[in-house]
Parts: C-alpha cells; sequence; structure tokens
C-alpha cells in the first residue's frame, strides 16, 4: 500500500499514516520505530476517516463503525464502538464531529449519535445525511430534508425544514461553512444560515 495522508502528532511525538486502502500506521519518532497501537494487532482493519483530539484519534467509516485510540503517558488504549460489541446500533458511520465541549457525534444511517467517555446514545433515529458544528454546537442534515442544531449536552436547540421547493437533499457532494451560512451541494446548491436560520438557494 502507498502513503495516502499523514498526520504528525507533535505533542506526542508520533507520526500517523493512513494509507491508500486506508488502513492505519503509528510511527514514534522519539523510539524511531512502528508500534502497534491497538496492542493487539489489530492495524489492518481499514478507516476511510478519521478526526484528532489532543490525546485522542478517532477513526471511522461506513463498514467497520468506529476505533478509538486514546495515548497517554506512553501507552495507548484502543477501543471500538461497532455492533458486534452493540455500542452502536450501526456501523455505517457517514461523518464525526467534535462539539466546543470536547464530546464526539456521529451521523449514521441510523441516526445520530452522542459519545461521552465510553459512554453511547442515541439522540436522534433519523438518517443523517451529514453535519458540521458551528460555535461549538453541532448542526445536522437529516433524510427528511430537516436541519437540526444541538447543544453539546444533546439538547435540540431548533429546527428548520428545508422547503420543497429546494428539492431532496438525500445526499451531498460536498459542503462547508463561509460567512456565518452552511452551505450544502447536493442535487442543489443550498444556503443555511445560522443566525436566522433561514434557507435560501444562493
Amino acid at each position: 500500500a502507498t502513503i495516502g495522508n499523514l498526520y504528525k502528532d507533535d505533542e506526542n511525538d508520533l507520526l500517523w499514516i493512513q494509507t491508500s486502502t486506508f488502513t492505519f500506521a503509528c510511527y514514534d519518532i522519539s523510539l524511531g520505530k512502528f508500534i502497534d497501537y491497538t496492542g493487539k494487532g489489530d492495524e489492518q482493519r481499514s478507516y476511510r476517516r478519521f478526526i484528532k483530539q489532543r490525546n485522542t484519534m478517532w477513526m471511522y467509516d461506513t463498514r467497520n463503525g468506529i476505533r478509538r485510540i486514546v495515548y497517554k503517558d506512553g501507552r495507548f488504549e484502543c477501543r471500538d464502538f461497532n455492533t458486534e460489541n452493540k455500542s452502536l446500533p450501526t456501523n455505517h458511520i457517514i461523518r464525526m464531529v467534535e462539539d466546543g465541549a470536547g464530546n464526539v457525534w456521529a451521523m449514521s444511517d441510523k441516526g445520530l449519535i452522542r459519545i461521552c467517555g465510553d459512554n453511547t446514545s442515541l439522540v436522534e433515529d433519523k438518517r443523517q445525511i451529514d453535519g458540521t458544528v458551528y460555535e461549538g454546537n453541532v448542526i445536522c442534515l437529516e433524510e427528511n430534508n430537516r436541519i437540526k442544531t444541538y447543544s453539546p449536552d444533546g439538547k435540540l436547540l431548533k429546527e428548520t425544514d428545508i422547503p420543497t421547493e429546494f428539492g431532496r437533499l438525500g445526499y451531498l457532494r460536498s459542503h462547508f461553512v463561509w460567512q456565518n451560512k452552511w452551505m450544502l451541494f447536493g442535487k442543489n446548491t443550498i444556503a443555511y444560515d445560522f443566525s436566522t436560520s433561514e434557507v435560501s438557494m444562493p
């Protein structure tokens, strides 16, 4: 396999390598060698996406669920969240984001999942299309053309229906935050204004 992405963890002197086959390797720069970050020789499981917190690497995709790697005091702790160990309702994870309080949220085909420590909770059981974070809150696009905003403690703050004349957003090709708006690119381009909760077609 060839190298796909590199992420240098300066704080812990580690180099994370994602290969073209979406497996991960971890190189300890101070020791000058690759190390088994799973503690069980299970580094060949593939995860297409990842997010990085301070001492934590979250790997996820639409087949294998979520893998959390915590590095503390020179040691790794590996924890898998999936249907096999009944910690997730599905292994089909579309997007993961970190809220303003450091909790991690997973958008899946079975709903919105909030992870706090080792505990997972299903906040919403509607299929999630995608999501983002704005000013510490989690913003989600659901399958029913609805945008919902949640606080870090899991409370629903507001919800907005996308007008039917804008078409149904069954998927997103891409999205980004720009000038206080969430730009959604699906069948049509839609802008969601965070401050007013209004939806428009720019």
